[in-house]
Formats: structure tokens, sequence, C-alpha cells
């Protein structure tokens, strides 16, 4: 069953869309509607507005486990996929802490508690270039 799955899900983690637009315009607006879309769970949504220059690194930490997950992903359907295939029975649910702003190369997600079945954004990192910001990593932490 898994397996099978896995092979429904893998053409969403390949796919790369041609529409959109590469860097982010204010990061800290971006980092707003990234936080909404994940707590909406309509991440593969913002497809229709962004691209990804380059395969994103996704960290998905877990609070009493020493060890994290970690996956590239090539679009934002990508990504909605990839955080449904870890769900078993809607869990563990998304969740966001307050934002706290971006600054030096990545937006801050936190100081809310930690809640068990539930899945936070905490990060997203992001690089600048003359040609404007870009998404580098997104980072989760799993309450277990």
């Amino acid at each position: 069953m898994i397996a099978r799955s896995a092979l429904v899900l893998l053409p969403l983690f390949l796919a790369q869309p041609v529409y959109g637009k590469c860097e982010l315009g204010d990061v800290s607006s971006f980092a707003t509607e990234f936080a909404v879309a994940f707590y909406t769970d309509t991440i593969a949504s913002l497809d229709k507005r962004y691209c990804l220059a380059s395969p994103l690194e996704v960290v998905v930490d877990h609070s009493i486990r020493d060890e994290s997950e970690k996956a590239k992903v090539k679009s934002f359907a990508g990504l909605a996929a990839w955080l449904s295939a870890r769900r078993s029975e809607s869990i563990p649910y998304p969740d966001i802490w307050p934002f706290q702003g971006c600054s030096s190369g990545i937006c801050l997600f936190e100081g809310g508690n930690q809640k068990h079945s539930h899945v936070f954004l905490t990060h997203i990192r992001y690089s600048r270039s003359p040609n404007g910001a870009s998404l580098a990593s997104i980072r989760f932490e799993d309450g277990d």
C-alpha cells in the first residue's frame, strides 16, 4: 500500500512548474503567505504565484526523537504531497507559531507551545541576489 502511494505521489515530487516567478519579492509577505497556505493546507496553490529556482530542501525535526526527515522538492505541489504523505489519518495537524520577522536570510516562527500531533512551521531560509530573494529551505518541527 505504501509503495503504491509512493508511486502515485512520485510525479508530484518531480514536477517543476513553468509558471509563476522565481524570486520571492518581499520576503516577509511571502513568509506570511506561506504560513497561511501551510496552516490551511493549500501550499500547492503557491505554484500559481511562485516557482522554485532550484530544488527546495525541506526538513522536519522531531521533538521527542533525535532525528530529522529531509526531502528535496521541485514545486510547492511536491512539498504539499510530501507533507501529506507523512500524515496518517490527518495527523499531524499543520500549525504555526507567531511570525517573528525576517533577517539575515531567515524568516522565523517561534514563541508558541509545542502540541502533540501537530507539525509547526519554524524557519523559512532564503538567499539574496541581484535578481531578488529566492527560497533555500523550509523547516518544520513535529510535536510527535
